[in-house]
């Protein structure tokens, strides 16, 4: 699976991973691919640098949230650049029940 690009995929989605909801062949846009964990490793800090550490990111990742609820979103610059009279249709897909149809 390519970001950015068309691919078709076949969803299961089900409830409490028993009952089956969603069955279904889609054709989606990945537009986020999850494939490694992005983060901060502080094991050679003490847990008060640890815990110092966590509260400044999660003061920057909120910060950062704020900023980008006021950027400019795709839907505005597709209507803006592209004259495209048609919305994307957002959805999130689970990795675990998400496989790629050749």
């Amino acid at each position: 699976m390519r970001q950015n690009k068309v691919t078709k995929i076949q969803y299961t989605k089900t409830r409490e991973g028993v009952t089956l909801v969603e069955k279904t062949e889609r054709t989606i846009i990945p537009t986020v691919i999850p494939e490694n964990i992005n983060a901060i490793d502080v094991t050679e800090l003490d847990d008060e640098h640890q815990q110092e550490m966590s509260e400044l990111y999660e003061e920057y990742a909120a910060y950062m949230n704020t900023h980008l609820k006021l950027a400019f979103s795709f839907e505005n610059w597709l209507s803006h650049s592209k004259s495209v009279e048609y919305s994307p249709n957002w959805r999130t897909f689970r990795p675990d029940q998400t496989e790629e149809i050749a």
